[in-house]
């Protein structure tokens, strides 16, 4: 979205809708400690990264994108579906994490992606194809996931739609049509 520090992410009300959403809808309830505490811990972390005084990198924060989500997102997809809920929030932000690895700026020019070479190159294979429903079903059915929940086909539908709307219409576009469902 041509936003470069955490700070500018935090405080653009979408994404703080967003991330509020993501946090406190869906991870909190994956959480077994009490929901107060859950929820004032949240709560602070927001307010760390919404300090003026603080000029956090999202390129910085990208690094290694693809073993943060396994191993910070992916569980409470995994806690969700055993709770019954689906993951909307979790699961736009995997087809993000998809688009993100096209590595094209939405200013112009390209992303400097900074990731394992085996996934750099398996994007690089993949999003040279140019077909996102591909580029989707390839990278959610890897091994490296550990689980079967990523080849669901609703899972792959709802990420594939996000990631199409994306790439054709830019994440502005899709940020707003996931936040008026």
């Amino acid at each position: 979205m041509g936003i470069d520090a955490v700070r500018e992410a935090i405080t653009d009300p979408r994404i703080q809708k967003f991330v509020n959403g993501f946090v406190f809808d869906e991870v909190v309830p994956t959480i077994p400690l009490p929901k107060a505490d859950m929820n004032a811990f949240a709560s602070s972390v927001f307010e760390r990264y919404a300090n003026p005084f603080i000029h956090h990198l999202l390129l910085s924060i990208a690094l290694n994108s693809v073993s943060k989500y396994k191993q910070r997102i992916l569980p409470t997809l995994l806690q969700s579906e055993k709770l019954g809920t689906f993951p909307s929030h979790a699961l736009f932000s995997l087809a993000a994490l998809i688009v993100f690895y096209r590595g094209i700026d939405p200013r112009g020019g390209q992303i400097p992606l900074k990731e394992e070479p085996k996934f750099l190159d398996l994007f690089q294979k993949l999003w040279s194809q140019g077909n996102v429903s591909a580029v989707v079903n390839e990278f959610l059915s890897l091994d490296y996931w550990e689980t079967d929940y990523l080849k669901q086909k609703q899972v792959l539908d709802y990420v594939t739609e996000w990631a199409m709307i994306m790439v054709n219409q830019g994440m502005s576009v899709a940020l707003d049509g996931f936040l008026s469902r």
